[in-house]
C-alpha cells in the first residue's frame, strides 16, 4: 500500500498538516491511473467534486487547446471550481502514463480552517503560472495587485422588482454567474447557484421579484484591497462573488449626448423620454455608496454619505458639492414632476420629454448630467492610472 501521508506531508499545503490530520486524509484519498493523452477533465464542465495531487507523471493544462502549465508530482489542480462551485476553466490532460490522489471536497473543506492551508490554496489560484510563452513577461502577482485591477467585465445590475426569470435571461445572455441587486440604499445579490436551490430546487415561482431570493445586504469590498485578501475572504465566508464598489460606481452613466442634448429612448412608448431616476439620481447615489464605503460610512442618505466622504477625503470638496447640488436638483425635478402627474390622475413614473421643461430647469439639468459625467470621468481616470483605488 501506498505511503500516502508521507507523500503528501513532504508538498505543500500539507507539510504544515500534523501527522493524525494526514492520517485522516490519507484515509479516503483515492488512487487515480491515467493513460499518456487521457482527459482527467474537460474545460468548462464540473464543477469538480475533487482536489488533485499528481503522484507520479506530470499533468498538462490547457486552455481551448493551448498548453499554459506542466504540472509535476506533488502539485495540486482543480481547487478552483471545487471551491468555487464554477465550471472549470481549463483542460487537464495526463502528459504521460500519469498517477494522481483524489481527495474529496470536505475533507480539504475541513482543512481550510488552518490559516497555512488557506493562504497557500488562495495563493495557488491566484497565481496559476499561465504563462503562454517565454516571450512575455510574468503577470503582476493578483495577490498583491488591488482587486480593482482585476476587474474585467462591469456587474450586471437589476432592480428589485426584476422577475427572477428575466434576471436569468440577462445573466444566460452576458455570461453572468451573478446579478447585483438594486433595493433603495441597499445592494443585493443573486448568484446563479441562488437560482439553482432557492429557486429550481424550492420551487419558488420565476416570476417573483428578485428581492424574494436575493442576499442582501451584499458583502462588498473597496477597490484598494489587495487581491489575495479578497480571495481569502471569499472563501472564509464560503461566498464565489464580491461586489468591488469602486467600480459599481460607475455601472451608470448621466445619459448626456455628443451633440450638446439628452440621450433619450428612440423607440416605443418612451421616444422621446429620459429616464431620470436611472440617468440622473442612479449615478450619484452609486458614486456616494461607494465614497461613504470607502470612508467608513456604511450607512446613511446619499447626502450624508457624501459629506462623510468629503470629510475623509475620499471626495474632494469640490467633487463632494457638485454631487449634492446635483443630487439635490435632480431629486426635486423628479418629485415635481411625479406631483403633476398625480394632479393629472396618472401614475406616478420617471420618465421625462426634456422639451416638456423649461429653459432653466432644462438647463440646470443638462449641466448636472455633466457635472456628474465629470466626476465619474474622473475616477475611471484614476482607476486606471492606479492614482485611486477606493
Amino acid at each position: 500500500m501506498e505511503d500516502i501521508d508521507s507523500f503528501l506531508g513532504s508538498h505543500p499545503p500539507f507539510d504544515g498538516v500534523g501527522a493524525d490530520e494526514l492520517a485522516r486524509v490519507a484515509a479516503v484519498t483515492e488512487i487515480e491511473a491515467f493513460p499518456r493523452g487521457k482527459t482527467i477533465f474537460s474545460e468548462g464542465t464540473g464543477p469538480v467534486e475533487y482536489l488533485r495531487v499528481v503522484r507520479a507523471g506530470s499533468v498538462e493544462v490547457l486552455h481551448e487547446g493551448q498548453v499554459l502549465d506542466l504540472l509535476g508530482p506533488g502539485e495540486l489542480f482543480g481547487h478552483a471550481s471545487m471551491l468555487s462551485g464554477l465550471p472549470t476553466g481549463f483542460e487537464a490532460r495526463a502528459a504521460e502514463d500519469t498517477r494522481c490522489y483524489r481527495i474529496p471536497a470536505d475533507v480539504v473543506g475541513a482543512l481550510l480552517a488552518r490559516p497555512d492551508f488557506l493562504r497557500f490554496i488562495a495563493r495557488s489560484i491566484l497565481s496559476g503560472r499561465a504563462a503562454a510563452g517565454p516571450e512575455r513577461a510574468p503577470p503582476v502577482d493578483p495577490v498583491q495587485c488591488r482587486v480593482a485591477a482585476l476587474i474585467r467585465t462591469p456587474p450586471l445590475l437589476c432592480p428589485a422588482s426584476e422577475p427572477i426569470r428575466e434576471a436569468a435571461k440577462r445573466m444566460t445572455a452576458e455570461g453572468a454567474s451573478a446579478v447585483l441587486v438594486q433595493a433603495g440604499q441597499m445592494l443585493g445579490i443573486v448568484t446563479d447557484r441562488d437560482l439553482r436551490s432557492r429557486v429550481v430546487a424550492a420551487g419558488a415561482s420565476p416570476d417573483a421579484p428578485l428581492a424574494a431570493i436575493m442576499t442582501a445586504p451584499a458583502y462588498t469590498v473597496r477597490g484598494d484591497v489587495p487581491g489575495g485578501d479578497v480571495l481569502l475572504d471569499m472563501l472564509e465566508r464560503g461566498i464565489h462573488h464580491v461586489p468591488v464598489l469602486s467600480r459599481f460606481a460607475l455601472q451608470f452613466r448621466p445619459p448626456t449626448g455628443f451633440l450638446r442634448d439628452f440621450v433619450v429612448e428612440h423607440s416605443g412608448e418612451r421616444r422621446g423620454q429620459l429616464d431620470i431616476k436611472r440617468g440622473g439620481l442612479t449615478p450619484i447615489v452609486d458614486l456616494a455608496r461607494w465614497a461613504g464605503m470607502s470612508a467608513g460610512a456604511a450607512g446613511g442618505s446619499t447626502v450624508d454619505r457624501l459629506r462623510a466622504a468629503e470629510a475623509a477625503g475620499t471626495l474632494d470638496s469640490a467633487d463632494a458639492r457638485t454631487l449634492r447640488e446635483a443630487f439635490g436638483f435632480i431629486f426635486s425635478l423628479r418629485l415635481d414632476h411625479q406631483v403633476e402627474q398625480l394632479r393629472r390622475g396618472e401614475v406616478p413614473g420617471d420618465f421625462i420629454d426634456p422639451k416638456t421643461l423649461n429653459p432653466l430647469p432644462r438647463s440646470y439639468l443638462k449641466e448636472a448630467f455633466r457635472a456628474v459625467a465629470s466626476v465619474q470621468t474622473g475616477l475611471a481616470t484614476e482607476l486606471s492610472l492606479g492614482i485611486r483605488w477606493g
